[in-house]
């Protein structure tokens, strides 16, 4: 019963809270100037590291599968 009155009762308080939020929010707010700033071009130029990269071997063998019962 308390679930049946509840849950309506907190929906309809947080639609017209939010509502009266949202309304306030649109009175009360102007229209603000936004400035653009531009700024200088950045260019980064580094040596790239030459990492040592994994190389797969024809003569691996191939994963054995284990079944145990």
């Amino acid at each position: 019963m308390f679930d049946r009155l509840f849950m309506p009762a907190l929906t309809f308080t947080l639609l017209i809270a939010g509502f009266a939020a949202f309304s306030a929010e649109v009175v009360q707010g102007h229209p603000t100037q936004t400035s653009v700033a531009q700024l200088e071009r950045v260019v980064v130029s580094a040596p790239r590291e030459q990492l040592p990269s994994p190389v797969a071997r024809a003569e691996a063998e191939l994963p054995a599968t284990i079944v145990v019962r």
